[in-house]
């Protein structure tokens, strides 16, 4: 299989991979915020607001991690928005032992039916967020404020430096 000169395109420069990135992510946060506010999880339905605010073309945040889902973790997302006939004919049917409707199941969940969160701090959450900032960034570097960097320090003992790791790794290259 070739690439097309659509997938050269796609896949010209690290700025072209960075806004496919973030296309994606916001197909998914936009899924996402659709089936938590279904399920009146308001709490988390915010907290994905907020990672949808820091989502952006050159700086873009990714769901990674075993178990983080269907949608984030397969080509099924894509198959849903692109091609909704074969989401909805062939896609959906085709997990094991089971057989959803793409809108709503008969016992009240969408397909994918199920998704992880998690408890941090008294507040329920999904996992796996992480944005992707290129050392040549024009965002700046995001700093934690000073309370919660003092309250982590006494909790974890002094803070390490990694510079050295930056230096072997060659902090700035593309």
């Amino acid at each position: 299989m070739e690439f097309t000169e659509r997938h050269k395109q796609l896949m010209s420069g690290l700025d072209s991979v960075l806004s496919c990135c973030h296309r994606f992510t916001a197909d998914l946060l936009a899924e996402e915020i659709a089936f938590f506010t279904k399920h009146s999880k308001l709490n988390i339905v915010e907290h994905l607001r907020k990672i949808e605010k820091l989502n952006a073309p050159k700086d873009p945040v990714l769901r990674i991690g075993k178990d983080e889902g269907y949608t984030s973790l397969t080509v099924g997302l894509a198959v849903k928005k692109l091609m909704p006939e074969l989401y909805e004919n062939v896609l959906i049917h085709a997990t094991k032992n089971k057989s959803y409707d793409s809108s709503i199941t008969k016992d009240n969940f969408y397909f994918p039916k199920s998704r992880k969160i998690v408890h941090w701090e008294g507040q329920e959450l999904t996992a796996g967020w992480v944005q992707l900032i290129p050392s040549l960034s024009d965002q700046p570097t995001v700093k934690p404020s000073q309370e919660k960097t003092a309250s982590t320090q006494s909790k974890s003992g002094p803070s390490v430096d990694f510079s050295s790791l930056a230096d072997k790794y060659g902090k700035g290259r593309r």
